[in-house]
């Protein structure tokens, strides 16, 4: 799942998500093997956080904070771990940045955009 997701966000096609090449490729990459099994080892720690953090008034009422900052670190995780897979098969970053637009200076955004 992670695969699909992201490569479907670095292609922005539904059918992304699909191309059984890439899929099969990276899901049997070590470096994204790695990734998700880091992945899970966060998911059960984030579950013992807010297991203990349960167990009074206000530790309940940051469990969910505390569930928001873990699940961004899992995606972290597998989002990192999918470029750097891509990466090791394919020889290229999975996104490269537009630096064409605007005034040509990449720090700066591009006038008329938000």
């Amino acid at each position: 799942m992670p695969v699909a997701t992201a490569n479907f966000v670095r292609k922005d096609s539904v059918s992304a998500a699909f191309d059984l090449d890439v899929v099969k490729t990276l899901v049997t990459n070590r470096t994204m093997l790695v990734a998700v099994l880091l992945a899970f080892a966060v998911n059960i720690i984030a579950s013992v956080v807010g297991s203990v953090l349960g167990f009074t008034i206000v530790g309940l009422l940051a469990v969910p904070w505390v569930q928001f900052v873990f699940q961004s670190a899992i995606f972290y995780v597998w989002g990192s771990g999918f470029a750097d897979a891509y990466e090791e098969e394919y020889g290229e970053p999975p996104l490269t940045r537009d630096t064409d637009v605007g005034s040509g200076d990449a720090s700066a955004p591009a006038e008329g955009t938000f």
